[in-house]
């Protein structure tokens, strides 16, 4: 079973919770280019939710960046993107408000994930395990299940 099986609750929720309030301080940068801060709207609430999401990908010169939905189309953030576009986004010293947003397919969050692979190999060793895929897999198959939204700014 992996933990894209179920959602976090309890200490592992909170523990998830902590870079939110290093953006909210403005300190958000010291988490680099492998975090970003996510701002939308609650599809259910209305009201205003952020999240701290970990980059898959960041591409400067485009500029984009793309993250995987973690616990699958189940993720919160991401069923609320579904619903209402993104109100923010900032990675590094970037801040984007209303950033544009694609969902990406299958086979780009596949490539997506070899490049992570690569590109990371420890981080993805720990994540592969969390989520239940072969570490030495180039992550197609948890691309089918993990879906992925790259952002660039308006």
């Amino acid at each position: 079973m992996g933990l894209v099986d179920r959602r976090p609750s309890g200490l592992v929720k909170h523990l998830f919770r902590a870079p939110v309030l290093l953006y909210r301080l403005g300190l958000g940068r010291v988490l680099g280019h492998r975090f970003a801060y996510l701002a939308h709207t609650g599809r259910r609430s209305g009201l205003r939710r952020d999240v701290v999401v970990e980059v898959a990908r960041y591409s400067p010169d485009v500029p984009e960046v793309v993250v995987v939905a973690g616990w699958g189309d189940r993720s919160d953030w991401y069923r609320n993107l579904r619903a209402a576009p993104a109100l923010e986004l900032r990675v590094g010293e970037r801040t984007w408000i209303g950033p544009d947003h694609r969902y990406l397919p299958v086979e780009e969050v596949a490539e997506v994930l070899r490049s992570y692979r690569r590109d990371h190999p420890r981080a993805w060793r720990r994540l592969a395990r969390v989520l239940g895929v072969p570490a030495d897999g180039g992550g197609d198959d948890a691309a089918r299940s993990l879906p992925a939204i790259a952002f660039t700014p308006r």
